[in-house]
């Protein structure tokens, strides 16, 4: 949640005047740059960023409020808590949703009561990890890592310092190798289940 944070936080220092989305082709799995590319057809824009993300998010399947910034941003009563508080133009909803979207391993716990994913927040978190088949030792993870959680060990592959890592996944989007992976813990994997919510790939 600290990242939503931040971009809410970005967002209100100048809101703009304007957001327009591109979403002829999506991403979906393992993105952003190891993900699929999927045909969704349509531009979406909007005075409100936090409107676009709802309805974009509602587009592909998603549970608005189980995405940390949309969350977030109703949270601070900064966007809508629901559809209903939305005017869509256009066309209508029902006639561009995408079926079966495959969503991203970092599937957000939102609608898990906040005490208790405090006291679980350890053993369902997800985190970034390398995949050492894959790595080619670049840098560019440790390089372009915002909070410099990412340094060369002694054997020259990049570890992570997760106290120190925000989740961002910036190390994933960036790797010319795909070598960075989400792992996804176990316990994750069942509460998401539980909430019918599974994760995909």
């Amino acid at each position: 949640m600290l990242f939503a944070e931040l971009l809410l936080d970005l967002h209100e220092m100048r809101r703009p005047d304007l957001v327009i989305m591109d979403a002829i082709v999506g991403m979906e799995g393992r993105g952003p740059s190891a993900g699929n590319p999927r045909r969704i057809g349509l531009v979406l824009a909007s005075k409100s960023c936090t409107a676009l993300d709802f309805v974009a998010t509602h587009i592909v399947g998603m549970d608005p409020l189980a995405v940390p910034t949309v969350k977030r941003a109703a949270d601070r009563n900064l966007g809508p808590k629901s559809l209903s508080e939305i005017k869509v133009h256009g066309e209508g909803l029902d006639s561009v949703m995408v079926k079966d979207f495959k969503l991203a391993a970092t599937m957000d716990l939102s609608r898990v009561p906040a005490p208790l994913l405090n006291l679980a927040s350890g053993m369902v978190a997800t985190r970034p990890v390398i995949e050492v088949q894959r790595c080619r030792k670049c840098g560019v993870c440790v390089r372009d890592c915002p909070p410099k959680a990412m340094f060369f060990s002694p054997r020259r592959l990049p570890e992570i310092d997760y106290k120190k890592c925000i989740r961002c996944y910036c190390c994933q989007e960036l790797c010319p190798e795909s070598a960075v992976s989400v792992k996804v813990p176990v316990l994750r994997k069942v509460i998401g289940r539980l909430l019918g919510r599974p994760e995909q790939h």
